[in-house]
């Protein structure tokens, strides 16, 4: 019924978000007591922002964590290492995307691009995190020798109301393309499992603040 195959963010065939599963009815599947009575439906409709859930496995750079997941946007989380490779844009204080040449601690502090250095700093970093979960160091605690930009697996579920919430919190933000794109894709996700909330949510009063 839904596409599960992943929808890649960057162009870089690594970051990607998945639709897993979901919990709860659209509004089409639900009797009203009146057909035509929009308070009922309005009910119905903050109802499911509450209750309807959606699970996700996402691969995104780990300095996305507290912008996708702040503690009290989610059911579950639950995160693993995902890949070696680093999110490497970056961009100037003007939002520009730009790679400049640096001195990097490797052949005498040779000169290379911010992508090259940091690719290597992740391969470095993610060799030394897998050696300590071997040694028996936990999962958890390993992870803090990974560079924030490095790509991370997180399975997580959601309530409805709070992937709105994400997609309308993120959109506002200029300066946050990353956060937004990952957004942009729960949302068009959430479309397709629940149309008719979605449909809804779209018409409603734009004051609408979420759960």
């Amino acid at each position: 019924m839904f596409n599960l195959n992943p929808t890649y963010l960057y162009g870089d065939k690594i970051g990607y978000v998945t639709y897993v599963n979901h919990i709860g009815p659209d509004l089409n599947h639900i009797e009203f007591a009146d057909k035509e009575s929009l308070l009922d439906e309005s009910y119905v409709y903050d109802s499911a922002l509450r209750y309807n859930t959606v699970s996700f496995e996402l691969v995104i750079p780990s300095f996305l964590y507290k912008e996708c997941f702040p503690t009290n946007n989610r059911v579950s989380l639950q995160s693993s290492f995902y890949h070696p490779k680093t999110f490497t844009p970056f961009r100037n204080k003007k939002g520009v995307v730009i790679d400049p040449l640096i001195s990097y601690p490797r052949d005498n502090y040779a000169c290379m691009p911010v992508s090259v250095a940091l690719e290597e700093h992740g391969k470095i970093s993610a060799e030394l995190y897998s050696r300590l979960v071997e040694s028996g160091i936990s999962h958890e605690q390993a992870q803090m020798v990974l560079p924030q930009n490095i790509y991370i697996k997180y399975d997580t579920t959601i309530r409805l109301g709070n992937v709105i919430d994400f997609f309308e919190l993120t959109e506002a933000k200029t300066n946050s393309k990353e956060a937004y794109k990952v957004a942009e894709t729960c949302f068009t996700i959430i479309e397709k499992v629940w149309p008719n909330i979605i449909l809804f949510y779209k018409n409603k009063d734009k004051g609408h603040s979420g759960v």
